[in-house]
């Protein structure tokens, strides 16, 4: 038999296999499935049961019967559920651990183990806590009465749900019969009350443990107080009931109630209190009204205290001008017999100029208190020892002949101080102008020691120098906090005020130990502590300050707070932007060569787009060249900044601009014309333009110096301070500013900025003592002012020194010689306003 015959009677026999296999699967399909009981109208379905084996016909070979009989017995295997699997998984541990089985069945092993007993525990635990309802309580069931055919109504199939665990058998709940007796509640209680009213049930009041529950009254409950008829009664029936004596004290705990309104009223000036000391902080533009108000308030009524004590002053100076037999006084205001009235009314006028400055004394007498004395705390020592010297003779000898009153003295310092007040309180009216406005401002910005004005001044520089740049800014905060800043300065009469009163002390002594008088003595150590309260002190700190201000408001500039001049003391350097040493108005453009075939027309709008972002007097140039508006790049920014050249990307296009050694640098053409270093040698500068890697043009830009800008390099000089130049443009360099520039001895360096932000950028809010909306050149005056400032109020601090130590001499000397009552109180006076004139023509020579 052919091979090709072989194979067709193989694949024949495999095929009548697999259909006698088919035949057998059906065949236990239909025997498994067969009901019970069989319907009449069911029909039968036969089906042949194959042949337990293949006999061999002889035209295959016996090893090919052997096969094609086990495969034709061969059954597909049922295949299995998940939880079929996971059901016979736990069995057969189940059957493992005999030991866990024993303990699920509550029959206990003889071998324990720790795992095995936490395990039961857990299961028992499970299977408690899971219990239905249906085993707490049983349920009644449903009346069958509410449906009229039970029968009738559709029923959903009901299905078994297998088990995946096996613990134990599922507990099925019986229905039961519903309670032949049911609940009543008229009737159930009707039955309780009989019980009741026949005292089958007996109800006893049990007395109750305080110690069960406490409960703490509140404030409220405690104070809850009630009227005759049981109403409640607040806070103003009880106040009206006590003003009309309608409380009934043997009722009502009336001074309880007094003490909780003492504490309400401590309470609430403790809040007051710290509501006025809060401080208050001119944060946004929205306060500019208020303020403008408040401040203008505070000028009122600094004028009207003005006027008010030195009225009082001049009628002191009346008072104490009286001598015994003048016609000029009325008989009662002399010495003499009506010496008391005549004491008593100074005094009074003297108390009168108190009440006025009554603000100043008490800031004054905080100052003694806090260990900080200041101007007011002098005010407070003359007003005290006046007032012990009038007193003191007003008790020892009042109708002499020779009395003399020493007050004048005492209301020339109020004078002062109220002087000193008017104008401090129209300088913070102008400053406060000067920020309220919307133009930007200049002001001063503190660097840290990471600066490049650090590094390029480091050998000018100490530990305690500062450093400062001048930015822009839109708004400047901390207006009051430096208004009400205390000044360095004032620690003087930390050592001034000591100094008079041990002065006074030492005199007494020594007076004492000559006259041996204990009155003369005390007299004259009150004297000389009252004659020597220097009046130069009032103005000592406060007038240079309020001289520059008037000096700044010419070119609406301001210095905020008595201390701005003590706060830039230690400024060493101080950086600005280059427009103030080249303004736009001097640069100019003197020639321009192109280069291949890129034309002007083409070079210039970039130019003026690349100038526009770095910043520099050529920006205005440019633009100014273009005459219109100019168009702004997609994108831009600065690749490389260098000492003699800078790199900016704009729009993807790569730009170099600056000098030959910069463009030698990236190998690029420079090409070199017969005048070029002559041009360079004077205020010019050439700058190569380099686009798309070749040179596109090349620029003759000539620079003149401000002619304004040597006087302000002496008088920064003069300041101690080093200057530094910050710029973008690669044409300004160290070689160009010392061409330019005559004065050679102040420090003066170009400082390539790494960003464009470091010279155009605009902060929103800058905290500065000094600020200009004028220019920079007027700003950069102001910083030289303010040093002015600084100088001046040293040099009043010297002549306020000297002041007093002459004045303890004079009393001194007067009081050893006994000449001590032949000095009336103007004397005094006008030996203090001879110390008035220095300090007031050192402070205006700002």
């Amino acid at each position: 038999m052919s091979k090709d015959a072989n194979s067709m009677y193989l694949k024949e026999l495999l095929k009548r296999a697999e259909i006698d296999n088919e035949q057998a699967r059906l065949y236990e399909r239909t025997k498994l499935d067969e009901p019970e009981k069989s319907d009449n109208n069911a029909k039968t379905i036969i089906v042949d049961k194959p042949s337990e084996t293949m006999a061999n016909t002889g035209r295959i070979s016996d090893e090919a019967a052997q096969i094609i009989s086990v495969y034709a017995k061969k059954e597909k295997e049922k295949p299995f559920s998940d939880t079929q699997r996971l059901r016979e998984s736990l069995s057969s541990q189940m059957q493992e651990s005999k030991d866990l089985l024993e303990f699920f069945e509550e029959k206990r092993s003889v071998t324990r183990s720790a795992k095995v007993e936490e395990l039961y525990s857990l299961i028992n635990d499970a299977k408690n806590a899971t219990q239905s309802d249906a085993e707490v309580s049983i349920p009644v069931a449903i009346d069958s009465k509410r449906f009229s055919e039970p029968d009738a109504i559709p029923h959903k199939d009901e299905y078994s749900q297998e088990k995946m665990f096996y613990f134990g058998d599922t507990k099925e709940i019986e229905d039961i019969a519903p309670a032949k007796n049911t609940a009543s509640f008229d009737s159930d209680y009707e039955k309780l009350t009989e019980k009741i009213t026949s005292g089958e049930i007996v109800i006893e009041n049990e007395d109750e443990d305080e110690n069960q529950l406490v409960f703490e009254q509140d404030e409220a409950d405690r104070l809850a107080y009630t009227d005759e008829e049981g109403e409640p009664l607040d806070e103003t029936d009880i106040k009206l009931r006590l003003a009309f004596n309608m409380m009934d004290e043997s009722r009502y705990d009336i001074d309880e109630f007094l003490n909780k309104d003492k504490d309400k009223v401590k309470k609430s000036r403790k809040t007051n209190k710290i509501n006025v000391d809060s401080e208050y902080e001119y944060t946004s533009r929205e306060q500019n009204t208020e303020i403008n108000t408040m401040l203008k308030k505070a000028i009122m009524y600094s004028r009207i205290k003005l006027i008010l004590v030195a009225v009082f002053a001049l009628v002191i100076l009346y008072l104490e001008l009286a001598v015994k037999g003048s016609s000029w006084h009325p008989v009662y205001l002399t010495q003499g017999i009506n010496g008391r009235l005549y004491i008593l009314v100074d005094l009074q006028i003297l108390f009168f100029i108190a009440i006025t400055m009554l603000s100043s004394i008490r800031n004054g007498i905080a100052g003694i208190f806090n260990r900080k004395l200041n101007t007011d705390s002098m005010l407070v020592l003359s007003l005290f020892f006046t007032t012990v010297y009038s007193v003191f003779v007003l008790l020892a000898n009042p109708t002499s002949p020779d009395l003399k009153l020493y007050s004048l003295p005492c209301a020339a310092a109020a004078v002062c101080s109220a002087v000193i007040n008017y104008l401090s309180n129209k300088k913070d009216y102008h400053c406060f102008r000067v920020l309220a406005s919307k133009k930007a401002k200049y002001a001063a910005v503190e660097l840290d020691a990471s600066a490049r004005e650090a590094d390029e001044f480091y050998k000018y520089l100490m530990e305690s120098s500062d450093l400062y740049t001048v930015k822009k800014a839109g708004f400047i905060k901390g207006f009051f906090a430096r208004t009400k800043k205390r000044a360095k300065g004032e620690d003087l009469f930390n050592f001034l005020i000591p100094v008079i009163i041990i002065a006074g002390v030492v005199l007494f002594g020594v007076m004492y130990l000559i006259e041996k008088d204990l009155h003369s003595s005390f007299l004259a150590s009150l004297l000389l502590i009252t004659s020597s309260v220097p009046l130069a002190s009032f103005f000592m700190i406060p007038l240079p300050v309020i001289v520059a201000n008037k000096r700044g408001a010419y070119c609406n500039s301001a210095f905020i707070g008595n201390a701005v001049s003590e706060e830039y003391a230690d400024a060493s350097v101080l950086s600005f932007a280059d427009t103030e040493v080249y303004p736009a108005h001097l640069v100019k453009i003197t020639s321009l060569r192109t280069y291949g075939d890129y034309r002007i027309d083409k070079i210039i709008p970039d130019l003026a787009k690349v100038f526009a972002f770095i910043g520099g007097p050529l920006e205005k140039v440019f633009a100014s060249t273009l005459g219109g508006e100019l168009e702004e790049p997609k994108s831009i920014r600065l690749i490389e900044s260098a000492a003699d050249g800078i790199c900016i990307a704009i729009d993807g296009t790569h730009i170099f601009l600056g000098k030959r050694s910069y463009m030698r640098r990236y190998r690029f053409e420079t090409p070199v014309d017969p005048d070029d270093d002559l041009y360079e040698k004077s205020v010019g500068s050439i700058m190569y333009v380099v686009m798309n890697d070749s040179l596109a043009a090349k620029v003759y830009i000539k620079y003149t110096l401000n002619p304004l800008f040597d006087a302000l390099l002496k008088d920064m000089y003069k300041a101690g301070m080093c200057l530094g130049i910050k710029t973008l443009d690669p044409n300004i360099n160290n070689e160009l500013l010392a061409n330019g520039i005559r004065f050679k001895k102040c420090p003066i360096a170009i400082l390539k900025a790494g960003t464009h932000e470091d010279i155009n950028d605009e902060c929103d809010e800058i905290d500065s003592g000094i600020v200009s909306n004028a220019s920079l050149h007027t700003f950069l005056r102001m910083f030289v002012i303010c040093d002015k400032a600084r100088h001046v109020t040293k040099s009043n601090a010297i002549i306020t020194i000297v002041s007093v130590f002459l004045s303890f001499f004079a009393a001194t000397f007067l009081s050893v010689t006994g000449d001590m009552s032949a000095i009336s109180s103007y004397y005094m006076i006008m030996l203090q306003m001879i110390w008035l004139v220095p300090v007031w023509i050192t402070s205006f020579s700002l």
